[in-house]
C-alpha cells in the first residue's frame, strides 16, 4: 500500500505556490537530481500550485516535459514557462507590432515562435526583430546578419543571459557570449525577457494566481532565481545542488540573498529522505 504524502517542513508548510528551477534544483544536464522525483511527487500529491521556471531557451516546452518525465519527473508542459516560450510571450504581450523575427537559436526555439504566430525570417532585410537564443550551429553569416538588422534598428531581444549551458560531458557557451558580442559591435543593449527579468517572473506569478509572499521560489543561481524572486515579492530558497555555494551569499547584495538555504530540493520533506 502506497504512504500518504509526506508533511512538508514547518517553515514551507504555508507556502500554497512554488516556482522551480530547473537546471540545478531538478535535474544536472541530462541526469536527475536524485531527490527531486520523490519530492515533485510529493508536491503534487498535496496539490501545491507549481511553475518549472526556466531559461531554457534551445527545446520547446513540450520537449522539456518529455525529458524531466524520462528522468521520473511527472511534469506537465503547460507548467513550465522557458525562456524561449517567455520571448514569443514578451513579443505578443509588449511588441505587438513585430512579426519578421531574425532568431539566432534551434529549431526548437524557431517552433515555440512559429506556433505563436511569429514570423522567423532569414534575412536582415526582411527583420523588425532579432532574437537571441541558445545556437549549436552558430556562424558568421547569422551573425553579420543579425548586425546588419539591429544597425537598422530592429528590435534587439536577448532570450536569456546565460554565460553556459551544462551538458552531459560538460558545459557550452549560452546565449550571454552571443548578447555581449552583439551589443559590443552594434552599440545597441538587448532586452532581457529571461530570468532575472521581471517579466518572466511576473508571467510565473499570474500564472499560480497567487500573492506573492505565499509562493517560494527554489532555484540555485543567487544572480537569477534569488533575485528575480527577491524583486517579485515572493519568499526565496537557494539549493546548493547546482551554481551556487553558501560561501557566496555572504558576498551577495540583500536583493541577492536568500531567505533560505537547502542542500539540495529534499530540504522541503527531510523525513523522506532520514
Amino acid at each position: 500500500m502506497r504512504r500518504p504524502p509526506g508533511k512538508m517542513k514547518k517553515e514551507y508548510r504555508h507556502f500554497e505556490g512554488f516556482i522551480i528551477d530547473i537546471e540545478g534544483v531538478l535535474i544536472k544536464g541530462q541526469s536527475v537530481i536524485e531527490p527531486a522525483p520523490a519530492v515533485i511527487r510529493t508536491l503534487n500529491e498535496l496539490n501545491k500550485k507549481i511553475v518549472y521556471l526556466s531559461n531554457i531557451s534551445d527545446l520547446t516546452r513540450a520537449e522539456v516535459s518529455e525529458k524531466l518525465n524520462k528522468l521520473g519527473l511527472d511534469i506537465h508542459q503547460d507548467q513550465i514557462l522557458t525562456s524561449a516560450y517567455a520571448t514569443l510571450l514578451f513579443l505578443k504581450e509588449e511588441w505587438p507590432g513585430k512579426k519578421n523575427v531574425l532568431l539566432i537559436g534551434t529549431d526548437s526555439f524557431r517552433e515555440e515562435l512559429t506556433d505563436g504566430g511569429i514570423n522567423v525570417v532569414e534575412s536582415s532585410n526582411d527583420a523588425d526583430t532579432v532574437v537571441v537564443g541558445l545556437d549549436p550551429e552558430l556562424n558568421y553569416n547569422k551573425i553579420g546578419e543579425a548586425v546588419k538588422a539591429i544597425k537598422n534598428g530592429s528590435l534587439f531581444v536577448a532570450s536569456n543571459l546565460a554565460k553556459i549551458k551544462l551538458t552531459g560531458d560538460g558545459y557550452i557557451t549560452g546565449p550571454g557570449f552571443v548578447v555581449k558580442g552583439l551589443e559590443y559591435v552594434t552599440g545597441k543593449e538587448a532586452v532581457l525577457v529571461g530570468k532575472p527579468d521581471k517579466f518572466m517572473f511576473t508571467l510565473a506569478l499570474n500564472k499560480l494566481g497567487l500573492i506573492p509572499h505565499k509562493i517560494l521560489t527554489i532555484g540555485d543561481k543567487l544572480e537569477q532565481d534569488i533575485y528575480g524572486g527577491n524583486m517579485v515579492g515572493t519568499r526565496t530558497c537557494l539549493v546548493l545542488s547546482g551554481a551556487s555555494t553558501e560561501s557566496d551569499v555572504s558576498q551577495q547584495p540583500e536583493d541577492r540573498k536568500p531567505d533560505y538555504i537547502m542542500e539540495d530540493i529534499s530540504g522541503l520533506f527531510p523525513q523522506l529522505f532520514f
